[in-house]
């Protein structure tokens, strides 16, 4: 019991530096005033990294998915979602009942995720040894071949997910480094 406790806040402490690299990001992103050239390299260092293993953490915990959590991801994107619509509508008088506003498309990913794996076959497929590596090819291709950002983010970030899915990993070294080299093949 206390390693699964210890685990649990190790990843949850992960997730915390992320969220702030998240909040951050977008910050540095806000500032007009100063040159570009001073902080461009922290943001795509942040953004090089920061998302692939919010997907990869998420794939993680994804293996003991059921119905109900699928359908707790609807309510919450469903509550995101509209709030941000409303949020536009009020306060710059934009109207877009269709699109997926700001941070909700990370929730939308996830149930598009979960109801691929939820499917006993296709899960069964990603599990498979070489499995992996049509879907990173695919995660590559993903920003030639689409033009909404929807759409890739859907296919380039299901490779993360699933790699995440798939293993029983440790923060390590030697995991950090491979991660940083396939964020650098996929979004660079």
């Amino acid at each position: 019991k206390d390693m699964l406790y210890m685990r649990e806040n190790k990843y949850d402490t992960l997730k915390g530096i992320l969220i702030f690299l998240v909040v951050f990001g977008h910050m540095l992103l806000t500032y007009d005033y100063l040159p570009k050239t001073n902080y461009n390299l922290l943001i795509n260092c942040i953004y090089l990294f920061h998302m692939p293993l919010f997907f990869i953490i998420s794939g993680y915990f994804s293996k003991r998915i059921n119905k109900r959590k699928i359908l707790d991801y609807i309510v919450l994107f469903l509550f995101m979602n509209t709030s941000f619509i409303m949020f536009d509508y009020f306060y710059y008088g934009r109207m877009g009942i269709l699109n997926i506003k700001y941070a909700s498309w990370f929730i939308f990913l996830l149930i598009i995720y979960r109801l691929i794996i939820s499917n006993r076959k296709i899960s069964n497929i990603i599990l498979k040894k070489y499995s992996i590596i049509p879907i990173f090819i695919i995660s590559i291709l993903s920003g030639v071949v689409f033009k909404n950002i929807i759409l890739v983010r859907l296919v380039s970030y299901f490779y993360f997910f699933v790699f995440g899915y798939r293993n029983k990993f440790n923060i390590s070294k030697k995991y950090c480094i491979s991660l940083l080299s396939i964020s650098i093949v996929l979004i660079g």
